[in-house]
């Protein structure tokens, strides 16, 4: 029996991704796994970048070590529980911001509450419904930076740049879902790709938000 035992597996398993899944070691999908590290390697930059500064800012770290871990457990496990923690990871940290708009205080417990209704939700939801979801909510996170920051911040030219990083990076990972360019032994794969190419695009985002002022006392986080 596999070291994750009978746990419930997502819908797609074992047939999820290009990476192969070796079901006889603890490690299912390694290379997927491993690569989910880059997370705490950009919560790492961060942290040594901007310690100093305010609550949210810790918060926010605190969310993408939960995402790398959160990454890791179901490339390792393909189990049902990591996906959902693994989905709300990436939609906790996604939506971040836009939630601190409207909380003032206790936030720390508010996006804890946060995040277990998202664990919740997915843990209920599978394949492309999670997909759409988690997209849809890079709008709001759109529409919360052109408040906070104001209207032109959207064209502008480094946040184009982090969003092509981004779109780049997931078109990877949806290769890699629909197998095409798939080598199932290799050591590199769209997915593995995907956590790379986000993780710096958050890296280069949180640096870029924590120095930036605001433009408005209105819009203050």
């Amino acid at each position: 029996m596999n070291f994750w035992g009978s746990a419930d597996k997502i819908s797609c398993f074992p047939d999820c991704g290009c990476e192969f899944l070796d079901v006889s070691h603890i490690i299912i999908q390694p290379m997927a796994a491993y690569s989910s590290f880059f997370y705490w390697i950009a919560a790492f930059y961060l942290l040594k970048r901007h310690y100093q500064n305010k609550e949210v800012f810790h918060i926010w770290i605190g969310l993408l070590l939960i995402l790398g871990l959160s990454s890791f457990l179901v490339h390792a496990s393909w189990t049902r529980w990591a996906g959902a923690m693994d989905f709300a990871s990436i939609v906790a940290c996604l939506s971040f911001f836009l939630l601190i708009r409207f909380v003032k205080s206790y936030r720390a417990f508010w996006v804890f509450i946060y995040y277990i209704l998202l664990f919740c939700m997915f843990y209920f939801m599978s394949g492309w419904p999670r997909i759409g979801l988690a997209s849809s909510i890079f709008l709001g996170t759109l529409w919360e930076l052109r408040e906070r920051f104001g209207a032109k911040v959207i064209f502008d030219s480094y946040i184009l740049k982090l969003v092509t990083l981004l779109l780049l990076s997931f078109s990877l990972f949806i290769i890699d879902e629909l197998r095409i360019l798939c080598d199932p032994h290799g050591w590199v794969h769209g997915h593995t790709i995907w956590h790379l190419g986000g993780a710096l695009t958050i890296a280069l985002y949180g640096d870029w938000r924590f120095k930036k002022p605001k433009i408005t006392e209105s819009s203050k986080v």
